[in-house]
């Protein structure tokens, strides 16, 4: 039986990625296979050392730990998605159960409590709030407003809708002592050198596995500030170069990124690289003009290729954790893929921030 809080949320995400545009996507897929510059995949599963021989090349015997190591990849991908499908069926299964005793409370249907407690609770869309939605999707959006109005109506029902459920349903939580035992699986990601900004003693570490020139890196940046500023104080923020072979100016970016990083100012000039407004070299020049670099050492910095081999770490990290598209995150070691929207990020660092031993 599909569960009325499945239900709203299947719905509210259809809503929002058929009109908003907000789908989980990421550029890619970057072909896999790569090691860390230590040359051992930094995401290998302990394989005990099994030297049991799984196949023979005449003579020459391959074992099971040879197998765990070169599978190594694949399988740390394929735990984590086990682990979000168990946990979506298990997140359904503690609504539902929580709705049917809260039902039975009130001695009503779950239906009935669902009317009463959710949509009976829902504002209606205003004529202000869906010309303001408009106006600021409407990049995004195609249609004139008047032919997009009673969708736009529509969704943002929905949204509301999803809104109120997930207030009711933390109630709920709180009021019968939830508690989840299940531990998501977690990725070691050493920062390096990797730009970081943030708080440095910070509970939960961001590392961003990202492309100068991928539309939906671009995009994510919205939602990453977003982010930082609905949990100021209590994160740390890492980038790491992951430039795809197809976009032939992600690399000369992560380059120029890198020389601005030199001289003092990277997250500024990360910021112009990802504004959309170009990533020639007259753009790049322009943009350290812009954030006050001294230009002469920034061109003399760029011409050198100095940051070739550094950037190249980062992307063989990034294939030795399972990355094979950007953007692609590790949120303390939990691994989320695409330009996903704030609520995904919101809920794993809510739970690794509740997770956290107390100060």
């Amino acid at each position: 039986m599909i569960s009325k809080v499945f239900w709203f949320r299947a719905m509210t995400w259809l809503a929002l990625a058929g009109l908003a545009g907000f789908s989980v996507s990421a550029c890619g897929a970057q072909e896999k296979g790569g090691e860390s510059p230590g040359g051992t995949p930094a995401a290998q599963m302990e394989s005990g050392g099994d030297d049991t021989v799984v196949a023979k090349i005449g003579d020459l015997p391959i074992t099971a730990a040879e197998l765990e190591q070169a599978a190594a990849n694949d399988l740390k991908r394929i735990e984590t998605q086990i682990y979000e499908a168990k946990r979506a069926a298990l997140d359904n299964l503690i609504d539902e159960k929580l709705l049917e005793k809260a039902a039975a409370k009130a001695n009503k249907t779950v239906d009935e409590l669902m009317a009463a407690e959710v949509d009976g609770k829902i504002a209606p869309a205003t004529e202000e709030a869906t010309k303001k939605f408009f106006d600021e999707k409407k990049e995004r959006l195609r249609g004139e407003y008047d032919v997009m109005k009673d969708r736009i109506k529509q969704f943002l029902a929905q949204r509301g809708r999803q809104e109120r459920l997930a207030t009711y349903m933390r109630e709920l939580k709180e009021q019968n002592q939830v508690v989840v035992y299940m531990e998501a699986p977690k990725i070691v990601v050493e920062l390096g050198d990797a730009p970081v900004r943030g708080n440095p003693d910070a509970t939960v570490t961001i590392v961003e596995f990202s492309d100068f020139e991928c539309p939906f890196c671009r995009r994510s940046q919205d939602t990453l500030k977003q982010v930082e500023d609905k949990y100021k104080g209590k994160l740390k923020m890492a980038f790491k170069d992951f430039p795809l072979s197809f976009h032939q100016r992600a690399m000369p970016a992560a380059q120029a990124a890198r020389c601005a990083g030199e001289l003092g100012k990277y997250w500024e000039y990360h910021d112009k690289l990802f504004s959309g407004e170009g990533l020639s070299d007259v753009d790049f020049k322009r943009y350290a003009k812009e954030v006050s670099l001294d230009e002469a050492a920034f061109d003399a910095c760029l011409a050198s290729n100095k940051y070739q081999k550094a950037i190249a770490a980062d992307m063989s990290q990034g294939q030795s954790l399972g990355v094979t598209g950007t953007p692609a995150f590790f949120i303390n070691g939990r691994f989320m893929s695409g330009a996903q929207p704030l609520e995904a990020f919101s809920t794993i660092i809510d739970e690794e921030l509740s997770a956290a031993p107390s100060s």
